[in-house]
């Protein structure tokens, strides 16, 4: 009994059907009872099957639950319904007992809700019911006629009948209110607990209609309340999201309990936890509790959870938790690989101390304690032994309920950092120091490629000494430079650095800074380098060149001093050499034609004292003239085609008289193997080789001087001249390849000479491209030996044949115009070229040659450069611009054989040059090659 008392108390269908049932058991009962009282049973039918309509409509509309308009208009033609009855079968009926239906029926159609209509709609039926009783007993004629039993019944049973109608109806309406009260509190109750626990329930039928809608806010529901009012599920959601609820929601049915599942929201992306509870009515109608619950937020940060903690067994930066005692109770990866541990091993449950070390892992627990955070740098030990540095940070990790939970520990491996760190200080350091003790300052610029903005990033310290200005005033005023520049050098610094920074190229430039009371020379230079598409970055050097500006303008005014002297010099040389080659001219041209004319023998030992007098006195003046030549860099060496033996046998006869005289063997080995037709300069090798055999002959008393010659791998031959003289001591040997220098002064008394000799021999190797040698022992004797490139002369490189000087008719037929101004050297070479065949002309100057020329053609011109009036130089001008010369073959005569004085007498049109004084073998070797 219980049970169901207690499910109707919270059942309002329950209630209102019991009430219906009540209401029909009573109905039945007056009519049971009318039934044994009246005289109509017909009456009693009609009665019996109104009353049985009207509970069954009752019954329907409480089940149905129409809306109040609905249940107004039912109860108003029941009213009509009951009156009609009342009127038509009359007062006999029994029709009024039916009135305290209507009135219960009043109640059950309208709950506590509508109480004030209930009451207005009672009030009505009593006053129709009053009426009809009065309208219908008629007492006025009762009290006149007279009372009868049948009527005296009804005045009795009709007001005990409404009288136990009404107490019956007032129990039941008390009943129904508290059952109301009640309903209304535990409405309330679970309104209240839906809005506590933030969850949406919905009410729906079998078919997912909506019945109830209970949240504490409507902005939490999947779609807005409007549309749940207005739209049926199926329509509202989609089909899959539908069918879905319709499957749980048979299940839970099936299995009477609640059934759980999840679903995003097309709508708002939410996702909802849904919780199905199965619901059955008094009638027996399904229904179902639908409790929606948001768990995004619980769903994200469980998501965030497991990602954080992926994050973290993944993260590379070594993680460890440890309780507040100090013992780890989780470590990712990185921290297992930080230490080394094995995979069959763990961090978890060892103590902290046991990897960070008691004494940090007491001074960690000490700052956490305290502040809650710790950093340190520390030396750490892997399990394998090795040890490592590492940053260690670690916070404490507390919560507001429970307090401390631990400390998390955060490790990383910085031993390459901390390398990496020590050299940038060391690079810093060095930087710095470069930067300060640099001969200059060294800078950064920054700029665009147009150079409409630039500024300078950084400066050294030696700005301040170099260019007199702070470097971070440099820095704030990049323009400060530019305005302490010479105006003249301003303009060109802005164009060029603006051209290099369009090119993208390297920067150079020198300019003048006021400096004080000072101008001193700057040199910039920078190279560019790229840091993206628009801005450029020079990083360079400002040096104070002042004093090598000043060094540089002192050598080339020494340089201008030298080049002067060397200029007075060469033409001091050249007089001198003109000068005294003249004289010399006619002494050798006499001695030489006096020795072929047959003198006596008296006479041909004189003539040859004075031919060997002039020859040496030529010697010394060649010398001279070859170290200066020399000296200048002027001598080029030819690469002729020549015999090697042949040379070599005219340097050994040359020399054999005086080695004769002396007592010496004099012999040359030679190879027969070796080819001896090469290409090269055999005047300077003569010379070489000359030098070499006169020094040996000169400095050997007894004995013998050898020349050997061998060739080397290649092309490569090695000569070498030993003899068995005096020697040279070794602290003296580097002296003798001086120039005016000899071993030592008592042989410059003994033997004489200038001492020039072994210079220009070693400048004339230097040039072959060889390096002469010296192998000597005092008293036993000395070597010289040096190696020169002789390639093999080909078969098509003929070496010319020397013309006999006995051969009177060598210049047979020839015309030769002889231009000297001196009366000495004009005899001397006509009656040479006259032996020769020759038919000699002469002209005493420039003028006169052309005169000459003029006047006749001529075959060979010997012209001579320093003339009065008009030089060789002019007259030759003059006689090819002229055309007098008609292929005639000119050849200058000059004392002065210096290079410029060639380059010039070939540039004006001379074919050969042949110095003073003439040598009649050498000028026969001219010639010869014209009138063969």
């Amino acid at each position: 009994m219980k049970p169901w008392f207690r499910r109707l108390r919270h059942d309002e269908n329950a209630m209102r059907v019991a009430l219906t049932n009540v209401t029909a058991a009573l109905g039945a009962a007056v009519l049971i009872f009318f039934a044994l009282i009246a005289d109509t049973p017909g009456a009693i039918r009609v009665q019996a099957g109104v009353i049985g309509v009207m509970f069954g409509v009752s019954i329907a509309l409480n089940q149905a639950g129409h809306s109040r308009s609905g249940r107004g208009l039912y109860l108003f033609a029941l009213c009509a319904t009951v009156f009609g009855l009342s009127t038509v079968l009359g007062h006999d009926s029994g029709a009024p007992m039916l009135y305290p239906v209507v009135i219960l029926a009043a109640y059950v159609l309208f709950d506590t809700r509508h109480r004030s209509l209930s009451h207005w709609l009672t009030a009505l039926v009593v006053c129709l019911t009053l009426a009809d009783i009065l309208f219908q007993l008629r007492p006025p004629d009762a009290w006149l006629n007279g009372w009868n039993p049948g009527n005296n019944l009804r005045w009795i049973i009709v007001p005990i009948a409404v009288l136990s109608s009404g107490v019956l109806i007032h129990l039941l309406i008390r009943q129904v209110e508290t059952s109301q009260r009640e309903l209304m509190r535990n409405r309330e109750k679970l309104e209240a607990i839906i809005t506590t626990m933030n969850d949406i329930v919905f009410e729906v039928d079998e078919d997912l209609g909506l019945l109830n809608i209970w949240t504490s806010d409507d902005s939490k529901l999947p779609y807005p309340r409007s549309l749940y009012e207005s739209m049926h599920p199926r329509d509202l959601l989609p089909e899959s999201l539908y069918d879905l609820f319709r499957q749980h929601a048979y299940k839970a049915e099936s299995t009477g309990e609640h059934v759980q599942f999840g679903y995003t929201s097309p709508t708002n992306g939410h996702y909802y936890e849904v919780d199905i509870i199965p619901l059955r009515s008094a009638s027996g109608s399904r229904r179902y509790s639908v409790a929606l619950r948001d768990r995004s937020h619980e769903r994200a940060r469980a998501q965030r959870m497991r990602i954080n903690d992926e994050i973290i067994r993944k993260s590379w930066t070594a993680v460890l938790f440890a309780d507040a005692s100090g013992i780890i109770t989780y470590a990712n990866d990185a921290a297992h690989q930080l230490y080394a541990v094995e995979d069959n091993d763990t961090l978890t449950g060892t103590e902290l101390a046991r990897w960070l070390g008691p004494e940090d892992t007491r001074k960690a627990l000490d700052d956490l304690r305290v502040s809650g955070t710790y950093q340190a740098e520390l030396e750490q030990t892997r399990a394998n032994g090795s040890v490592f540095s590492a940053w260690v940070s670690a916070s404490s990790i507390r919560d507001e309920d429970s307090g401390l939970l631990g400390h998390a520990f955060f490790l990383r491996d910085n031993t390459q950092e901390k390398m990496d760190r020590t050299r940038v200080v060391v690079s810093e350091r060095r930087f710095r120091s470069m930067t300060e003790h640099t001969p200059g300052v060294v800078y950064e610029v920054q700029c665009t490629r147009d150079l409409s903005n630039w500024w300078f990033s950084f400066v050294s310290s030696q700005a301040t000494r170099i260019l007199g200005v702070d470097p971070q005033e440099l820095v704030e005023d990049k323009s400060l430079l530019l305005r302490r520049m010479h105006p003249e050098d301003r303009e060109n610094v802005i164009h060029e650095l603006r051209r290099v920074a369009e090119a993208n190229s390297p920067w150079r430039q020198e300019f003048r800074l006021r400096v004080g009371d000072e101008e001193r020379w700057i040199r910039g230079n920078s190279t560019p380098i790229n840091w993206d598409g628009d801005t450029l970055v020079y990083q360079g050097l400002l040096m104070d060149i002042t004093g090598e500006k000043r060094y540089r303008a002192m050598l080339l005014e020494k340089k201008s001093q030298a080049e002067a002297i060397s200029r007075i010099k060469s033409e001091f040389l050249s007089t001198m050499s003109h000068e005294i080659r003249t004289p010399l001219n006619a002494i050798i041209g006499l001695s030489h034609l006096l020795l072929e004319e047959n003198p006596r023998e008296d006479q041909v030992e004189n003539l040859n004292t004075l031919a060997f007098s002039a020859q040496n006195l030529l010697s010394l003046i060649n010398d001279i003239l070859d170290y200066s030549r020399i000296e200048a860099g002027r001598i080029e060496l030819e690469r002729i085609p020549f015999d090697l033996r042949t040379l070599v046998d005219s340097l050994v006869k040359a020399h054999l008289p005086i080695a004769r005289e002396k007592g010496l063997r004099l012999r040359a080995r030679i190879p027969d193997t070796l080819a001896t037709r090469r290409l090269g300069d055999p005047t300077r090798l003569t010379q070489i080789l000359n030098n070499l055999l006169s020094n040996a002959i000169k400095f050997t008393q007894e004995g013998s001087v050898e020349l050997r010659i061998r060739e080397d791998e290649g092309m490569t031959i090695h000569f070498s001249v030993t003899d068995t003289g005096c020697g040279i001591p070794a602290d003296k040997q580097a002296r003798i390849f001086e120039r005016f220098t000899q071993a030592d002064e008592s042989i410059t008394r003994a033997f004489g000479g200038t001492g020039l000799g072994l210079a220009i021999t070693r400048g004339l190797v230097d040039l072959f491209g060889g390096h002469l040698t010296l192998e000597s022992e005092e008293d036993v004797g000395s070597t010289f030996a040096f190696e020169v490139n002789l390639p093999e002369a080909g078969d098509a490189d003929q070496t010319g044949t020397e013309p006999a000087l006995t051969n009177q008719h060598l210049l047979d037929g020839q015309s030769i115009l002889l231009v000297d101004d001196n009366q000495v050297n004009l005899l001397v070479a006509r009656k040479l070229l006259t032996r020769w065949g020759a038919e000699v002309h002469t002209a005493a100057n420039g003028m006169d040659a052309i005169e000459a020329c003029r006047q006749r053609r001529f075959d060979i011109i010997l012209m001579d450069l320093q003339m009065p009036l008009m030089d060789g130089f002019e007259a030759t001008t003059e006689l090819h611009e002229k055309k007098l010369v008609d292929g005639a073959y000119i050849i200058a005569l000059t004392a002065a054989t210096t290079e410029d004085v060639r380059e010039r007498a070939l540039k004006a049109g001379m074919d050969d040059v042949l110095a003073k004084p003439i040598n009649p073998r050498e000028l026969a070797a001219r010639l010869h090659p014209l009138v063969s």
